[in-house]
């Protein structure tokens, strides 16, 4: 198992399988260095081999949609144009692709992501006697109406679109007034907010949360709703742990979400 990494191998160990870290863009010289003379591989971020079967992932065309310049993604473009398969997470992914490079459409699928089930424990109401054992970040997004979002805030040009969110949280927060205790919960890997994201969140009540899946589930089970409010995406797979979860889901109305 070849992955890219700057972190070293120890997270990326699989039980029983032989793994090697791998320089970025570098992979047909360390295939060949270490004896591998055929392979399929498999590419989940456009590097690819000239030497081997290549089965390339993509996760959206949100670059090429927004106008990205060909210097910015000519991995991607090379990566894909030297593809001998592609799959798409999502349908309309697929379509976009085809819509940018037709002729890759004989070569593309969709495959859909989904969640590890036999991983992820569904969340159960917290109850009375459970109160003690919750986590202390659930406790943080616990209010008699909490509204829950997952992910990066703003995006590359701004396509995540939680400004919307914000700005429909603040209306909220005028017309209930005091007497409703309501909060919003940002969770992310970086819990600070985004410049762009800020200003508009001043005086709103909002807790800034990052959490592993074991905590997301956990505060999944303490909120009202969950909103997504992307203006483009490659799936969305936020509005799945969502649904997964038993929680009411709020998105954005685009093509990946009604998928």
């Amino acid at each position: 198992f070849f992955f890219q990494a700057e972190d070293g191998i120890r997270d990326h160990c699989v039980t029983g399988v032989q793994t090697c870290a791998l320089p970025i863009y570098e992979i047909d010289s360390l295939l060949v260095n270490n004896g591998i003379k055929s392979c399929i591989f498999t590419s989940t971020y456009y590097t690819t081999s000239k030497r081997h079967h290549v089965v390339q992932i993509i996760h959206d065309m949100i670059p090429e949609i927004l106008g990205g310049s060909e210097a910015e993604w000519m991995h991607k473009r090379y990566s894909l144009r030297y593809s001998d398969r592609i799959i798409c997470i999502s349908r309309s992914t697929l379509q976009d692709l085809i819509g940018y490079m037709p002729k890759r459409s004989s070569n593309s699928v969709a495959l859909l992501n989904g969640l590890p089930f036999l991983r992820m424990e569904a969340p159960r109401p917290i109850e009375g006697a459970r109160w003690s054992l919750v986590s202390a970040k659930a406790k943080l997004a616990m209010s008699e109406f909490s509204v829950l979002y997952i992910g990066g805030r703003y995006g590359w040009h701004g396509y995540k679109n939680a400004a919307v969110l914000l700005k429909a949280f603040k209306r909220l927060v005028a017309e209930v007034g005091e007497e409703k205790d309501i909060r919003l919960v940002f969770v992310a890997h970086h819990c600070e907010p985004e410049p762009e994201i800020a200003e508009l969140a001043k005086s709103l009540p909002i807790v800034y949360v990052s959490a592993d899946d074991r905590e997301l589930t956990e505060i999944m089970s303490v909120c009202s709703c969950l909103a997504y409010t992307s203006a483009i995406e490659g799936f969305g797979l936020p509005i799945l742990e969502g649904l997964y979860s038993g929680i009411q889901v709020i998105a954005s109305d685009i093509l990946p979400h009604r998928e």
